[in-house]
This record gives structure tokens, C-alpha cells and sequence, in this order.
């Protein structure tokens, strides 16, 4: 029975990525089209597109995306978005799970990557992590675009968690920039991707639902970088042992 699932799973692995590619191909159409004719609304106009594409992904994945919390973020007010990161399916769901405006930041090598690369350095704020100058000019980004009013998402963890732990340690990058900026940060806690789909299981995806819970947003008024990382961390570690438990 294990192996017929696996071989099943594996079967829509290959149905999942084909659907992404062939997505993939029509989208970077689009977004030139935008990023190359509406001038200064490209930003916002590629969003709306980005999550039509997400809802796209969500769905021929065969996943349904359960969300509770505060769901109605102030579209006059700027964010900075925090969320753990399990799988390559959080970035679609954490696009579906807000209608509010925002860039995600991002590793820089991933813009080498043929076709997603040119929509991740239009869309995203990228970051050089192998030096400090290149970890220095993408704060000053994200400080910028918080400046004239736009969200940023941050994966605090740095990169996907692959362990077995709710989450892995906070880098201070999204606490020191929401001390710096005094913007508020609202963290997402989404249960249950890596069932879905990760590296340890391989070739494997499997249909479900993922929960999604948003928390109460934090001013980082009297806190320190290192206090509302620990608050954070807490919150969102707390929330996801209980939603292990629904």
C-alpha cells in the first residue's frame, strides 16, 4: 500500500511540475509585457498577477489553504511579513494568504535560475549573503521600499527549515529593520507543507490541506531587535504546536 501511494505521489510530482513550467513559460510573458508598458504601477499590477499565478499553482497541486486570524491587513499601512518556511509551496500560499501589496526578499543566486530569475529580480528584493556589502545594499532596499509604503516579506530563518523542529533560530534582519523603520510586523505560522512536498521525501507530492494562521501584529516600539525576535520566535512556535494539534 506504501508503495502504490509513493508511486501515485510521484505520478503527480510529475503532473505538478509540468503544470509549473508551462505556467512558468506564459507568466514570464506577461510580466515583460507589464514590467515593460505600465511604468510606475508595474509593481502592483505584477502582484495581482503573481497571485493569480499563485491560485493557479495552489490548485493544480491539489492543495486547499485554510486560513484563520486577522485576514484584512490596512492597505494604508505598511508591514513587514514574517512566516516559517518548510517547502517550496509556502511561497504561493504566503501570496495567497494577504491581498495586501508586498515584495518578498530573496536569496541573489536565484535570479540565475532561467525564467523564474528575471520574475524574482523584478518582483523581489534580493540579497547577497556572501558578503556584507551585499547584505548591507539589500537592508538599505527593504528600508527604502519601507519608506515610500511598501510591505516586505521576510522568511526570518534565512532559508528552509528541513528539520524536524517548528522552527530553526531567527536571523535579525526583519527586527532590526522593523526597530530601524518603526514598522509593525505581522507574522503568518503555516502548518503542514512539508507533507506535501520537500527534499527528504524526493520526487513526492501529495494533495491536502495546509493551515495558515495569521497573529496579532507587533510594534516594535521599546523593543529591541533581539526582544522581538524572541517574542516572535515564541508567538509563532507556540501557534504551530497547536496547530499540530487540530
Amino acid at each position: 500500500m506504501i508503495f502504490v501511494k509513493f508511486i501515485l505521489f510521484g505520478l503527480f510530482a510529475i503532473w505538478g511540475i509540468l503544470c509549473f513550467v508551462i505556467s512558468l513559460i506564459l507568466v514570464v510573458i506577461f510580466y515583460a509585457i507589464i514590467f515593460i508598458s505600465i511604468g510606475s504601477r508595474a509593481d502592483i499590477v505584477a502582484h495581482k498577477l503573481s497571485r493569480v499565478w499563485a491560485k493557479y499553482i495552489i490548485i493544480t497541486c491539489g492543495i486547499r489553504i485554510k486560513i484563520t486570524g486577522n485576514t484584512h491587513h490596512a492597505k494604508s499601512e505598511t508591514f513587514i511579513f514574517i512566516s516559517n518556511h518548510k517547502s517550496m509551496l509556502d511561497i504561493p500560499i504566503c501570496a495567497l494568504s494577504t491581498s495586501h501589496f508586498f515584495k518578498f526578499l530573496s536569496k541573489a543566486e536565484l535570479v540565475k535560475i532561467p525564467l523564474l530569475g528575471y520574475i524574482i529580480s523584478k518582483l523581489y528584493i534580493t540579497v547577497d549573503r556572501s558578503t556584507n556589502k551585499g547584505k548591507v545594499l539589500s537592508f538599505r532596499k527593504m528600508e527604502q521600499a519601507l519608506i515610500v509604503g511598501k510591505s516586505i516579506w521576510i522568511y526570518p530563518e534565512g532559508s528552509r527549515n528541513q528539520g524536524e523542529e517548528n522552527l530553526t533560530e531567527f536571523q535579525k534582519g526583519a527586527f532590526e529593520l522593523a526597530v530601524r523603520t518603526n514598522t509593525s510586523i505581522l507574522a503568518c505560522v503555516i502548518y503542514d507543507t512539508s507533507s506535501h512536498i520537500s527534499k527528504q521525501k524526493g520526487f513526492y507530492l501529495r494533495p491536502g490541506t495546509v493551515k495558515v494562521k495569521w497573529l496579532p501584529a507587533i510594534s516594535p516600539n521599546g523593543e529591541t531587535a533581539t526582544s522581538l525576535a524572541k517574542k516572535l520566535y515564541d508567538n509563532m512556535n507556540d501557534e504551530l504546536d497547536i496547530l499540530k494539534a487540530y
